[in-house]
Order: structure tokens, then sequence, then C-alpha cells
């Protein structure tokens, strides 16, 4: 089987002989049912249902006339003559394990939260005077920032699977003769973990470093942010900073601390809870002018700009999780062995009913560790393309039809855990019109979880 949870950039591979211990015959028209459980380590993301995706397949031998069962040449250890298809499920949550879209908190369109988290604007300078100089603010009236849109994200932040082994909650950029500088920290005074709220604080240093004595007046700010998990980054921007457009000398600096409440919950090893960059808009003043034109200005474009390198919101380490992976405690993600519910023959023939199916000539195999193999894009990001993912499957291989249903079981799940445990039953008929039995004689599992 391969079972593949939603936002894991893997899916599990689980195979190995015999089908819950029996390799068992089937006569034409009989079936061979069971079901099994996954008990699966895996939290919701995004606006997905799905917990995990699963397929697999079983081998299978046809017997000839008068054959009771397989010999060892046909049985090829457990690669059998002909497999019948286990099509794709899903594990689905029920409604009340679902979540909502993971993006910035939707109770602040700007996500810097500038205009009511400013915590201080100062301006210093190289020079005596220019210390007490305000920095034209009041000059330029407050203006609002633009609504926010959306750009297409960057696929590590998406996954999880950021390749930056120690990511950076700072960065320090000069761009021309105007350097930017950030920080960042947890406010966990102002964050709820249960609720997926989190709150950062990020500090803003910007100073002019012009060597030629030219003066610089900032007009506008634009910043795009993506959340952990998230397949776009948000865009915010308007004109000003903090309400103001402030003039700086040679060596003065308008620094200010801005917060970030988030909705986001920690996925993967990543430390990462989002990641920010921008840039300042600015103006080059010309000797004596005290602040820029309405064209300088150009509505907010100004004439230059001065990068906020990228940097990360990064999670503390108590808030920080394992790898989104079936249970470690449960390497066969189908839990046959233990957790076989009901294993029956029945036939269209009265006779066949009671005809066990050559269980006891089988020893029970267990299964073959389980292997990885690339995921399937959609189940990593948590964007399941399906509009309204199945929960069961029906499939016919030339005479074998696997049909599999699967349920959520409450009484075996702890969601504060973010342990999930699904039921799942198979039912493997043999439909052959010409009288041919087959032999089932191994199996193989892919499991996705998401996230």
């Amino acid at each position: 089987f391969e079972i593949q949870t939603v936002g894991s950039s893997m899916k599990d591979v689980v195979q190995g002989e015999g089908v819950t211990g029996r390799q068992p015959v089937l006569k034409p028209g009989e079936v061979f049912e069971y079901t099994s459980t996954a008990p699966l380590s895996v939290r919701p993301i995004g606006t997905t249902e799905i917990a995990a995706r699963m397929s697999g397949e079983y081998r299978y031998c046809v017997l000839g006339e008068g054959q009771e069962k397989a010999t060892d040449e046909q049985v090829n250890k457990g690669q059998g003559e002909a497999g019948a298809e286990l099509a794709t499920f899903h594990f689905v949550f029920p409604e009340e394990q679902r979540v909502k879209p993971v993006r910035p908190s939707s109770d602040d369109d700007d996500e810097d939260d500038e205009d009511d988290a400013v915590k201080t604007t100062t301006v210093t300078s190289s020079t005596p005077s220019a210390a007490a100089t305000p920095p034209a603010a009041k000059d330029v009236a407050a203006a609002p920032s633009a609504p926010a849109s959306s750009l297409p994200g960057e696929p590590d932040m998406t996954s999880g699977n950021v390749s930056s082994p120690s990511p950076n909650d700072a960065s320090d950029t000069l761009t021309s003769d105007v350097r930017v500088a950030v920080t960042s920290t947890y406010r966990p005074e102002r964050s709820d973990a249960k609720l997926d709220k989190h709150c950062f604080a990020y500090n803003v240093r910007i100073t002019n470093e012009s060597k030629s004595g030219t003066s610089v007046q900032l007009v506008s700010r634009r910043f795009e942010i993506q959340t952990v998990g998230s397949s776009m980054k948000d865009v915010v921007q308007g004109e000003g900073v903090t309400g103001r457009q402030p003039v700086l000398k040679p060596g003065e600096v308008f620094e200010y601390t801005s917060t970030a409440p988030l909705s986001v919950r920690p996925i993967g090893t990543t430390e990462i809870a989002a990641r920010m960059s921008g840039e300042y808009r600015y103006c080059v003043l010309g000797e004596g002018q005290e602040k820029a034109t309405d064209e300088q200005v150009n509505k907010g474009q100004g004439e230059a700009g001065a990068e906020l390198a990228t940097f990360h919101f990064v999670f503390p380490e108590e808030q920080r999780v394992k790898p989104v992976r079936p249970s470690s405690d449960d390497d066969d993600e189908d839990d046959e062995d233990d957790a076989v519910k009901t294993t029956t023959v029945t036939s269209s023939t009265p006779s066949a009913a009671a005809t066990p199916p050559a269980a006891k000539d089988v020893a029970a195999a267990p299964s073959a560790p389980a292997s990885s193999l690339p995921g399937e894009p959609d189940m990593t990001s948590g964007n399941v393309s399906s509009p309204s993912p199945n929960d069961a499957s029906d499939t016919l291989t030339s005479d074998v039809r696997v049909a599999v249903t699967s349920t959520y079981r409450p009484e075996r799940s702890d969601a504060k855990l973010d342990k999930h445990c699904f039921a799942y039953n198979v039912r493997i008929t043999n439909e052959s019109k010409s009288g041919t039995s087959v032999q089932l004689v191994s199996r193989r599992f892919e499991i996705q979880t998401v996230g």
C-alpha cells in the first residue's frame, strides 16, 4: 500500500506477503473481506478535509483446474502472477476536526499592524542639531494601506520543507544609501497557541547613510508575507510609514516597532511561522529642499526603493512540532494483524460459503519494513484539487474486484495530540466468469498524510 498524509512530502510504502496473515483462495463468486485500522499522526491544514491518501495492490496467482493452491514458482516470493488494484481513496476528517484556511488574521488586514502598534518613532543624527529636527512627519497626512492582495507563494513555505537549516529572524540590507535593518521576536502575551493565534513583533530601523549630503523622504511601503502551509503570500502596501512620510538627513534614523498577528499552525520540522520581505519607496531631495514634490512622490511610487530583505517569524521552541508522519508506534500503516474485524468467504453457490480459503495452508508473513516514495504535491500543500474527496473506491482489475470504504474512529483518536484513527473495510471478490480460482499472495500499500 502507498499512503500519503496531507502536508507530507513523502508517502510511506508498506508491503508484505499474505493479507491479514493469510493467502486465501477465492473460487468464482467468493469474497474475502476484512476491516483494519490506520492510526495517523496528522493535523488538518488549509481548507482540505483530507487526513491522508491511500492506494495499493493485491497480488494474486491464477489456479488451474483442480489446483488447490499456488506453487512456490507462482507465488514468486509474493510477486504472484497478476495484480488487483486498490484504487486511491482518502481518509477524511470529520467536520469538527477541519480548520479554516491558514492565513494571516482576518481581523487585521494590514499585516504589519502599524497604525495601532507603533512603539517608537525616533530620528537621530551624526550631527547634534539634526537630532531635534522632526522628519517632516506633520507635513503629510496619514494614508491608509491599500487592500491586501495575493501572489503565488514559495513552494518551500507551502510544504513546510524550508531549505534553510537555520532560518533568519532578522535582516540588514543597504540599498544605495539607505539601510533597512529588521529584527523579530515572539509575543507570547498576545498569542494563543490553542487557537493557532501567534503574534510577533518586528522592529525596523531605516538609516540614511549618504556620504554626499543628500536627504531622502520615505513615501510608501510594500510588504509580502506568507505563512507556513499557505500556497499564497499576502501583499500589503500603502503610502507612508506608520502614517508618516519622514525626511531623513544624512546619518539620521527612522525606527519603529510593529506587530504581526498571525493565524497559523506549525507543520513539519520547520521552525518558521511566516516569511516576510518588502520595500520602502523614497524620494531624493535636492539641496535646500524640505520635502518631495507631488511629482516626485508620484502617488507613493517615489523615485527609488530600499529593500526590506527577507526574514522569518520563528516559532519558539515549545510551539514546534515533529514531522507529520504516520504514527511511529505502528510501522504497518494498515494495522492489519491486530485490528482485523472480519475475514469471511461467501459465494454465489451454497456449497462454497462453507469452504475455508486455504488460510491454514500458509503461515502468516510479517510486513516488510516501511519505505518511502516522493509524495504528491497537492497532499503536501493541502491544496487538494478534488472538490469532494472520495473516502471509498471500487475497482475491477481483470476478474478481481477490490472495494474499500473508510470511517473515522473517534474513540481511538485524540485531536489534541494530532492522533487520528481511521478504519477501512476491504472487500475482494473473484468475479471470474470462466470458472477460474485465484489465490491472494501479497499486498502493497502507499499512504501520504496531509501537511
